[in-house]
């Protein structure tokens, strides 16, 4: 949905926006309320709906064989 850049972003945005809105009192107003509540929303739904990194180039070794070149003297 979001890059991770924008997602931190939007959530520095979200964090900023709620401790100004309280320290100037704020809190109260509905459209205050709607906005921080969207854009907080917005980062929880990324977290789930963003999808797991690609891994490229991945090769998982055959544990099946072992190497038993042993040598004794």
């Amino acid at each position: 949905m979001f890059s991770d850049k924008t997602s931190f972003t939007l959530a520095i945005a979200v964090s900023l926006g709620f401790i100004i809105s309280g320290i100037l009192d704020i809190l109260d107003n509905i459209v205050v309320i709607a906005l921080i509540s969207v854009a907080f929303i917005l980062v929880v739904a990324n977290l789930f709906t963003g999808g797991k990194a690609p891994i490229k180039d991945y090769e998982k070794k055959d544990s099946t064989k072992e190497n038993m070149n042993i040598d004794s003297d």
